[in-house]
């Protein structure tokens, strides 16, 4: 039983541009797909750079799988996205930017408040309203969004981020090193992000 709500057509949201989901302990699971458009955005000629530059970093997945995740900076106490831009509006409110907006983010970031568990057995998602920061405005938000309108424009990494689990999948039920795991995420980049 999953401690997050269920969407089936529609869920209340509206970004309100806060930046608090860029900040904290945030895990921000990355696909192949997501450090290709990083490494794009960057005009990285591999996505290695992202790990040698401290964009990315090596993590423990479900059943021990390692795979990459965003690495958060620290000042202080406060630990923020490396893409996060902060700004303010004419009024003084604090306003979060990404610098990876809207093309080159993580599919994590684009489809939030949307969380998806892909089930390896069936083959099928099941879509999740995952509150983005515990003190995000926006879910408080009237405005209706509809889940097909929502992953319309993600739909061909959503493709990608399925390709992506069922090898890591493989991977577990061989128990696969540490290094089949990376050679799924260390690549040369060549082309632009749909």
């Amino acid at each position: 039983m999953s401690a997050f709500q269920v969407i089936q057509h529609s869920f209340r949201f509206d970004c309100r541009q806060c930046g608090n989901c860029c900040t904290g302990d945030q895990q921000v699971w990355l696909t192949p797909d997501d450090l290709r458009r990083m490494a794009l955005f960057l005009r990285y000629a591999h996505t290695r750079l992202l790990f040698e530059n401290h964009y990315v970093k090596w993590g423990r997945g479900e059943h021990g799988a390692r795979r990459p995740i965003m690495r958060f900076k620290s000042l202080k106490k406060f630990r923020f996205c490396p893409f996060l831009i902060n700004d303010l509006e004419e009024d003084g409110t604090p306003k979060g930017l990404c610098r990876l907006h809207p093309y080159h983010k993580p599919l994590i970031c684009r489809l939030a408040p949307v969380g998806r568990v892909w089930h390896a057995d069936s083959e099928r998602s099941e879509w999740l309203f995952v509150k983005p920061a515990p003190d995000c405005p926006g879910v408080e938000s009237p405005v209706l969004q509809e889940l097909a309108t929502w992953t319309a424009p993600v739909k061909h990494s959503l493709s990608e981020e399925e390709h992506y689990l069922r090898q890591l999948n493989q991977l577990i039920a061989r128990g696969a090193p540490d290094k089949a795991y990376e050679k799924l995420c260390l690549f040369a980049v060549t082309s632009e992000p749909d």
